[in-house]
């Protein structure tokens, strides 16, 4: 009979650990898709983001250097290829 209870517990922690691990496997992939979706609305937002006015020349080199470093991730086969930041 211990023998069975043995094969029996075993067989339980067996079965739960594998939930567990099921359980974080869809754990993880619905925090890859939330991730994506917040790059997603952060690269469109960076996109589509206007330049200041009036706010001296660092804030228009930062909107220019946004946009530099979106449309390189945007355009990976063209990295090589040099670019105006201007």
């Amino acid at each position: 009979m211990d023998t069975d209870l043995a094969f029996c517990l075993g067989q339980f922690i067996d079965d739960q650990v594998k939930l567990i691990d099921d359980r974080l496997e869809a754990i993880k992939k619905e925090e890859i898709i939330a991730c994506d979706e917040i790059e997603q609305e952060r690269n469109l937002y960076n996109k589509n983001k206007p330049i200041p006015k009036n706010k001296g020349t660092h804030y228009e080199d930062n909107a220019l250097i946004d946009k530099f470093i979106q449309d390189l991730r945007d355009d990976d086969a063209n990295v090589s290829k040099p670019k105006s930041i201007i």
